[in-house]
Parts: C-alpha cells; sequence; structure tokens
C-alpha cells in the first residue's frame, strides 16, 4: 500500500451479521458441566473450613451420606466465578513480592487433618517493603514483631451485603466472619505461628478488606476436643447431637437457624419435625430427599417412617 488510504467505503457500519442463534451449544456445555450425583466417599480427615460447623454436619460428610439439599446452579456459578477473584489477589501479592507459596498442604494424624492453606507470605519480605512504604503510604499500624517465617493466608470472595453488612449483619470490613476465623485458627495451630491475615474481595465491585488474626489457642483447643470427640462417635457408630434448630411456622413452613441454613443435610437431619408438622409441600420435599439417599444411609426411625 504506497498511497493513502481511501476509507470511506470500508467505514464500518453495523449491519447484517452472518450468524445464528445456536442455544444448543449452551445446553451441551450445562449438560456436561453438571455436577456428578453425590458420591459417598466420605471423609478421613478434617478441613479447616468445617472447623466451626455442626458435629452432626461433620459426622455426616465423615459417613458420606450424599447430601440432600445442593446448592442450585445459581450459587454454584457464584462461587466458580469467585475462584477468579481469588486467583486475582494471589496475582496482587506475587506482584507486591510478598508470595512465598500458594495451595500449601498441612496437616497432621492426631486428630487426622488435611489442611489447604491459600497462600503463604514471606515475613522477611513483609517486614521489608512494609518499613519501605510506611511513610509514603501512610501505613499507621505496625507490625507484629513475633513473626515466623511464613504466614498463613486465606482468601475468600463474597458479594456485597455480607462484605458491607447490614441491620442484622456484621461486615466483613469490620470483623471476619466467624466460620473463617476458626478456619484460621486451625492453619496456625499446624503452622504454629503466632498470626495470619485474611483477605476478602467484593466480587460486585473488587473492594478488598483485610484482617490479621492472632492465634487464639483456647478456641483452637476447643475445636481439637470436638474433632477428637467426634473421632470417637464415628467409631462407635453414634451421631451426635444437632447443634442447629428448625422453626416450624403454624401453616407447616419452617425456617432454619444460621447453623441449619446452608447445612448439605438440612432434610436428612431435621426430616422429623418437618414429617410431624410441615405442610405437604415440605413433607414430599422431605421424603423426595430422604429416598434420593437411599436405604442404606438410612437410620432406623427413618426406615420406619419411609419403608414400604
Amino acid at each position: 500500500m504506497n498511497e493513502r488510504p481511501e476509507l470511506d467505503e470500508y467505514k464500518l457500519e453495523e449491519g447484517n451479521k452472518d450468524s445464528v442463534a445456536f442455544p444448543e451449544l449452551v445446553t451441551l456445555i450445562h449438560s456436561l458441566s453438571e455436577p456428578a450425583p453425590s458420591r459417598p466417599w466420605g471423609r478421613t480427615s478434617f478441613y479447616a473450613s468445617d472447623a466451626s460447623i455442626c458435629l452432626r454436619a461433620q459426622y455426616y460428610k465423615w459417613k458420606g451420606i450424599p447430601v440432600t439439599n445442593p446448592v442450585d446452579e445459581t450459587v454454584r456459578g457464584k462461587g466458580e466465578s469467585g475462584k477468579i477473584y481469588e486467583q486475582y489477589i494471589k496475582e496482587l501479592i506475587k506482584r507486591a513480592g510478598l508470595w512465598a507459596d500458594e495451595e500449601y498442604r498441612i496437616g497432621s494424624s492426631d486428630p487426622p487433618s488435611s489442611y489447604r492453606i491459600d497462600v503463604l507470605f514471606s515475613a522477611d519480605a513483609l517486614r521489608y517493603l512494609y518499613e519501605k512504604y510506611t511513610n509514603e503510604l501512610g501505613l499507621q499500624r505496625p507490625l507484629p514483631e513475633d513473626m515466623p517465617r511464613f504466614i498463613p493466608v486465606e482468601i475468600k470472595s463474597i458479594s456485597s451485603y455480607p462484605f458491607d453488612g447490614g441491620p442484622h449483619l456484621t461486615g466483613v470490613i469490620e470483623e471476619p466472619k466467624w466460620n473463617h476465623y476458626c478456619q484460621l485458627q486451625m492453619y496456625l495451630h499446624e503452622m504454629d505461628a503466632p498470626f495470619g491475615f485474611f483477605i476478602y474481595i467484593n466480587r460486585d465491585d473488587t473492594r478488598k478488606a483485610a484482617h490479621l488474626m492472632w492465634r487464639d489457642q483456647p478456641l483452637i483447643d476447643k475445636i481439637l476436643f470436638r474433632q477428637r470427640a467426634l473421632v470417637w462417635y464415628i467409631e462407635h457408630n453414634i451421631i451426635p447431637e444437632g447443634e442447629g434448630y428448625v422453626s416450624m411456622g403454624s401453616r407447616g413452613g419452617f425456617t432454619p437457624d444460621r447453623t441449619c441454613k446452608l447445612c448439605d443435610h438440612l432434610y436428612y437431619c431435621k426430616w422429623k419435625p418437618i414429617m410431624e408438622q410441615g405442610s405437604k409441600k415440605w413433607k414430599n420435599k422431605v421424603k423426595d430427599a430422604i429416598v434420593m439417599v437411599g436405604e442404606e444411609y438410612w437410620t432406623d426411625e427413618q426406615r420406619e417412617w419411609f419403608g414400604e
């Protein structure tokens, strides 16, 4: 092209598009990406993310009881997209020069545990960079003096409501969520570390919040006791008492408390009050869930109710 090109006849104007709607591709992707039916693998070790949940729910996980109320596609999609935001935070940590390792696995045998920590900070790098930029960035809070070689860091992506909080919820800008606090405590226990960090990212607008969490030994001791107690229950095939409850309404509906609301085994655990006081709609829902679990996982009482 040696001469000045004339662009008039090559202007890009929206016109007919040589394309065709192809919903079959969406159907195919959704079909192939559906999670496989819950397979009762069971557990052989404790996960840090379960540190704060009901012992009965943990018992069901260990025993491999199939899930009775799996999350829907919308919730699952948000969880998958959250991984992208968490990876983004990891990249920021690497660029900042704080990264030492990621997906770091650690655990023990008494009680059996298998933990995976999102990121490890290099304490030397953190100390050096923090001191270097304290004045320039106006960093007011000093770092702890007692710093291990590596510092555990957990990352979570959440939506705006739990991030900012509301009338009945304290947002993570002010304090970490209780289950996340317990989770990091188990990392501190296994690493014998005095403190760690928790980083939140709001997946609606990418705002971030961070917390330094000190080692809470009394809480760690309670969690370890609960874990050892659960091992005993499992060895003796005794189901622990549930630590949550459902409130039955006058019209047969029910409201699970905070402990039960997100439990994978809500219908399996709280089937009886719903069957006794629930509406026909909820009775059918619970019956379908119990049947789906399979007779091999029914308790004797469930067998009396649902058996042919």
